[in-house]
């Protein structure tokens, strides 16, 4: 049976055909083959095909989770001027468990990709600016209360941004081990405020993760001409 390598056409010309579909590795090479080999070449560009179909197959499970976190993020916003805080909370709980699961099934079926992780901070991004919007309209005390933290992080959130897109011309994505518990923090202070009310311990300890995440994300662009894809850390 013909491999990738020996799949060279002896009659150029004759029976031309694509092995793989566009946008696989190795689609844009066209082979001719020998009808003798026309049944080998069917299974290979069969298999090629069946692997590609498969991969596609298994995107669209953390593709599906990172775009459902946006609708759900979309609709946050209208509970969040009903003042509905039950309905928010339940839907914010589970937006955080998309969160949770969109990265971790796309590592555990091996469909990690550059688009994916950009999709997924698309979406983490659309919470963050979302999240002071929200305090706001549902727990206004909690806003006045704790204004001043919220203003900084708010400003760190914004600098980190505006470096990333003006040093790398992109939205950068961060696996950084503080960033994991940050985001945590996050939606375990939010919902600890709209089912238990403010607790000055729960948001400072969720302030301080935020801090530290964001002067580690802030080191690591001033650092590294581009950015290393599995760095964990910054100190």
């Amino acid at each position: 049976m013909p491999t990738w390598h020996n799949l060279v056409l002896r009659n150029p010309g004759i029976y031309p055909a694509r092995l793989l579909p566009q946008g696989y590795p190795g689609s844009k090479l066209k082979l001719c083959f020998n009808p003798q080999e026309s049944g080998a070449f069917m299974n290979v560009r069969a298999s090629a095909l069946l692997s590609y179909e498969g991969l596609m197959n298994r995107r669209i499970i953390p593709n599906s989770l990172t775009s459902l976190r946006i609708i759900i993020t979309v609709v946050l916003w209208f509970y969040a001027f009903a003042h509905d805080n039950m309905t928010f909370a339940f839907l914010y709980l589970a937006a955080g468990i998309t969160d949770l699961l969109d990265g971790w099934s796309a590592r555990k079926l091996g469909v990690a990709s550059e688009f994916g992780q950009w999709f997924d901070s698309l979406a983490d991004n659309l919470m963050s600016v979302s999240l002071p919007f929200w305090i706001w309209f549902l727990i206004p005390e909690a806003f006045s209360r704790y204004l001043i933290a919220i203003i900084v992080l708010l400003i760190f959130f914004i600098l980190n941004m505006s470096l990333g897109f003006l040093k790398f011309h992109k939205m950068l994505d961060f696996h950084l081990y503080s960033s994991k518990i940050a985001a945590i923090m996050t939606y375990v202070f939010f919902l600890w405020f709209l089912l238990f009310g403010l607790n000055d311990i729960v948001f400072y300890f969720s302030a301080a993760v935020g801090f530290y995440t964001f002067s580690e994300e802030l080191v690591i662009m001033l650092r590294y001409k581009k950015i290393p894809s599995e760095i964990s850390h910054a100190f």
